[in-house]
């Protein structure tokens, strides 16, 4: 897959893919607070330099991981996502407007790491989930970590933000808390 020019877009172009990501993030501030009772902890600990990327890591044990995380942080982030969710017709869309960036989880996707290290040599950040998928009910473990957050790692040069979404009690999606 070719992922080249994924960020080069028109300046019209670039308002509604901000406007629509700004949308969903509104919304998804909504759908947390009334259906998650999430709460967010240590937001005063991301850097304070906008013009600077940073990589946001964080678990995965839930679709709304993404929605959370990216909620967690003020500033907008490029998701590195399983390409096969670009092909679904209109989540594929949507995914494409708010800057994924689709790796193929299969192979090695040097593609996909090249756009993320560009992407966050251009001042965007973008957000990880390290182990490569959802893990349900267990906290993740270093050694799951797959290669592909070393590489980006140490060729970008970008700092670390570290986003912990923990559960209450181990009752699924009844209580979220978001910690950085």
């Amino acid at each position: 897959t070719d992922f080249r020019g994924r960020f080069e877009y028109s300046p019209k172009e670039a308002f509604l893919k901000m406007s629509l990501y700004r949308f969903a993030r509104a919304a998804v501030n909504i759908y947390a607070k009334l259906f998650f009772r999430v709460e967010y902890h240590g937001r005063e600990n991301e850097p304070q330099d906008k013009d600077k990327a940073i990589i946001v890591i964080s678990n995965h044990s839930s679709f709304n991981d993404a929605l959370f995380t990216a909620n967690a942080v003020k500033r907008d982030l490029s998701f590195i996502i399983k390409s096969s969710l670009i092909k679904h017709p209109l989540l594929g869309k949507f995914l494409t407007a708010c800057k994924t960036i689709p790796i193929d989880r299969g192979n090695s996707d040097m593609q996909a790491i090249r756009v993320a290290c560009k992407s966050v040599a251009e001042g965007k950040s973008i957000g990880v989930y390290p182990q490569g998928t959802r893990i349900p009910g267990s906290p993740p473990k270093p050694e799951q970590a797959m290669a592909g957050i070393g590489l980006i790692a140490s060729r970008s040069k970008a700092s670390f933000l570290p986003v912990a979404i923990c559960c209450g009690n181990n009752k699924k999606l009844k209580y979220r808390r978001i910690s950085q």
